[in-house]
C-alpha cells in the first residue's frame, strides 16, 4: 500500500506549492485529486494503518478548505466540513470495525472538531448563516455513539 500514500503524498507537496504561490484553483485541483486518491484506497488501508487512512482523507479535506477560503468560498468550505463529516460516519458504520479503528475515527473527529473551531472563529462573520448547529450536533453524535463521555477538544 505503500506506491498509493506516496502518490498520495506528492499530490499534496505539489497543492501544498500552488497553494504557497497563492494558485488557489490549481491547489484546490490537486487536493481534490489527492481526496478522490485517498478515498479510492481507503478501504485497503484502513485494514492496515487506520490513522493513516483517517488521516490521509481528514488532511485532503481541511486542504480543501483552506483552498475555498483562500478564494473565499464560505459555502464550499462548509460543504468540505459536512462531506468531512459524513466521511468519518460513513467509515464508523463499516460493519466489524475493531476497537484500533474505532480510535482512529474519533481521533479524526477531534480533528475535524479542532478545525471547525478555528473556522468558526476565525470567519464568524461569514459563516453566522450557515446553519453552523447541526453540524456541531452530528460531530458531537459521532463522537457520543462510540465513546460515552468523550468529549472533543
Amino acid at each position: 500500500m505503500d506506491v498509493p500514500i506516496t502518490h498520495w503524498e506528492e499530490l499534496m507537496r505539489h497543492a501544498r506549492r500552488a497553494f504557497q504561490e497563492s494558485a488557489y484553483r490549481e491547489a484546490l485541483d490537486l487536493n481534490t485529486s489527492a481526496l478522490l486518491f485517498s478515498k479510492r484506497h481507503f478501504n485497503q488501508l484502513f485494514e492496515l494503518d487506520a490513522d493513516r487512512a483517517i488521516a490521509a482523507v481528514l488532511v485532503s479535506y481541511f486542504n480543501a478548505i483552506d483552498n475555498h477560503l483562500a478564494l473565499y468560498d464560505f459555502i464550499k468550505a462548509r460543504e468540505c466540513f459536512d462531506n468531512a463529516l459524513s466521511f468519518l460516519i460513513s467509515a464508523n458504520a463499516k460493519p466489524q470495525i475493531s476497537e484500533k479503528q474505532t480510535h482512529a475515527i474519533l481521533h479524526g473527529a477531534s480533528h475535524l472538531h479542532n478545525e471547525w473551531c478555528r473556522f468558526l472563529k476565525a470567519n464568524q462573520n461569514e459563516v453566522s448563516d450557515l446553519k453552523l448547529s447541526a453540524f456541531q450536533a452530528s460531530l458531537a453524535a459521532l463522537s457520543a455513539q462510540n465513546h460515552h463521555g468523550m468529549s472533543l477538544h
